[in-house]
């Protein structure tokens, strides 16, 4: 349904048929399989300090879905990403409109090698009080020069779905 690519990483989403635990499953035009790819950098190539501030490709993201595919596709509306390679973490802020709402929110975690996985927060008309934010991802290119990642915005206040995606960055 969408993909792109910027030299460095590839990103789109996925629709049609997919197999989930075995299972056929048709992915409809509201619905999609959020994916980035690339090559992750080596470990010889990983910053090992300083502090780096990683912003969205021009581009660089597919529209969100919900999971369940009960409103049409929204919008990225931002996202950055702090790597710290002295205490190897990273910090996610994102914002994404979507089903007439917009979600705002924050993780943080930790870098194992080239991938890093944060969780924390977010904002947004279906979360009365706070959703929580996943985010998955890695870096790429020559020291670390990109990063890709995929996010889910949850919760109880969502019920079975959440609204999910994925973006593309670079310092």
């Amino acid at each position: 349904m969408e993909a792109n690519n910027d030299g460095f990483l590839s990103w789109g989403r996925w629709t049609g048929d997919v197999l989930v635990n075995g299972t056929p499953v048709t992915l409809t035009a509201n619905e999609g399989l959020h994916y980035v790819t690339g090559i992750p950098t080596p470990a010889a190539s990983m910053p090992t300090g300083g502090t780096f501030t990683y912003n969205l490709i021009p581009g660089g993201a597919t529209r969100p879905t919900f999971a369940n595919g009960s409103d049409a596709p929204g919008v990225l509306n931002s996202a950055s990403l702090i790597g710290d390679f002295n205490r190897q973490n990273v910090s996610v802020s994102l914002s994404a409109t979507a089903g007439g709402s917009t979600y705002s929110g924050t993780a943080g975690g930790p870098i194992s090698g080239a991938l890093f996985t944060a969780s924390g927060t977010a904002t947004g008309t279906a979360c009365s009080g706070a959703c929580s934010l996943g985010v998955n991802g890695f870096f790429s290119g020559v020291g670390a020069s990109h990063a890709g990642i995929v996010y889910q915005i949850g919760g109880a206040q969502f019920g079975a779905t959440s609204l999910n995606g994925a973006a593309a960055l670079a310092r």
